[in-house]
């Protein structure tokens, strides 16, 4: 699989010598996405913390409570706990660093696999809300790594099938005792087609020192 080094404290994809910008990174830098930079440290914080918890679940690994904001993490992966039993969860892929030697961009899909009636899907995990920007997200940017690595042989799918299958949002913030799943419409592919043109803007600028956090 076309693995990237990451360095989980600066959340910095390398490959091959090279730091690629991440699915995030790039959406952001172009104003497709909010800019999260300023946000309150706890926000990011929690957000982090219950993608780490989902994937000690998935992992089959027990997760230890006794860490700072546990308890603003727990009612989430409740949440997550109720839906996984709901929607017959079954990963094929989650929380990999994975990226793309086309198109140099890396990232890490927070799920592939069963989802309710869905044979395969691919899933990312919300906080309180969901924009248009997370659409090109996980339907372009991580679905664009996951056709990547099923071509070269590393993931046991079927590309066309990953091209086809639908994408969802699901918030675990908010109230309800179960999160609402938003299915993002993309049928023609335009969300992969979008942020492939997004990624290839993006290194442009960076090879000729524009922004996104360039020297000009």
């Amino acid at each position: 699989m076309t693995a990237p080094d990451f360095n989980e404290d600066l959340h910095q994809y390398t490959l091959a010598g090279r730091v690629l910008p991440s699915v995030t990174q790039i959406l952001t830098g172009m104003g497709m996405l909010k800019d999260l930079s300023f946000l309150d440290p706890f926000y990011r914080q929690r957000g982090t913390a219950t993608h780490k918890v989902v994937d000690l679940d998935f992992s089959g690994l027990e997760i230890d409570w006794d860490f700072a904001g546990a308890e603003h993490v727990l009612p989430r992966y409740e949440k997550f706990l109720r839906l996984k039993e709901a929607a017959k969860l079954r990963p094929i892929l989650w929380e990999t660093p994975l990226a793309s030697e086309t198109w140099q961009y890396a990232g890490m899909p927070d799920y592939a696999g069963r989802f309710f009636q869905h044979l395969l899907a691919i899933v990312d995990w919300k906080g309180d809300g969901v924009e248009p920007g997370h659409r090109l997200q996980v339907a372009g940017g991580y679905r664009g790594l996951l056709i990547e690595a099923a071509r070269a042989g590393d993931l046991d799918v079927d590309p066309v099938e990953l091209m086809h299958c639908p994408c969802f949002l699901v918030p675990l913030g908010g109230n309800g005792e179960m999160p609402r799943h938003h299915l993002v419409e993309d049928e023609d592919g335009a969300a992969l087609n979008i942020f492939r043109g997004a990624a290839a803007v993006w290194n442009w600028r960076a090879a000729n020192s524009y922004n996104n956090g360039g020297k000009g």
